[in-house]
């Protein structure tokens, strides 16, 4: 009987092993599946400021990466031409970055006048990099904001 039993058991383990090999899984390579958890983080007048959400829009070489902090109704937004890792430079046209702040139900918005966008690398969709620069608020040009050591990692 244990003879018999021992028959039936490697019968059954090979049937198992011949069927199941005979599934075809189609596997993607990790490099190509990857996942990040976006972020944005910044210095902003000496606080420091990280968004509780992080989205990013990408069209024609066109990159724009916005982090909103919610419970303080803030938002900051970069965008630039930017297709390969390196600097750019603020120019308030094509390259750019922006400080929204609401206090009270006013927003203020600040623009970007001088600063640097680094963008230390750009593959598989995935972009991430540093910013800093002084901003003026559009009502009032002498209220401005200092940004630094700022960072953003974004999935498009």
């Amino acid at each position: 009987m244990t003879k018999k039993f021992s028959i039936l058991f490697s019968a059954a383990i090979l049937a198992i092993g011949l069927f199941s090999s005979c599934t075809k899984k189609t596997v993607t390579p990790a490099s190509t599946n990857t996942t990040v958890t976006p972020s944005m983080t910044a210095i902003v007048n000496g606080v420091a400021w990280a968004a509780s959400d992080v989205t990013g829009l990408q069209n024609s070489g066109a990159v724009q990466i916005m982090g909103t902090l919610t419970s303080a109704d803030q938002e900051m937004v970069i965008q630039m031409m930017a297709s390969t890792p390196g600097t750019y430079t603020v120019d308030g046209l094509t390259t750019l970055f922006s400080y929204y702040y609401t206090n009270n139900g006013v927003t203020t918005v600040y623009q970007g006048n001088s600063g640097t966008i680094v963008v230390t690398s750009y593959t598989n969709g995935v972009i991430k990099g540093t910013y800093s620069g002084t901003a003026t608020a559009t009502s009032n040009v002498s209220d401005k904001v200092t940004v630094t050591n700022g960072t953003f990692t974004c999935q498009f």
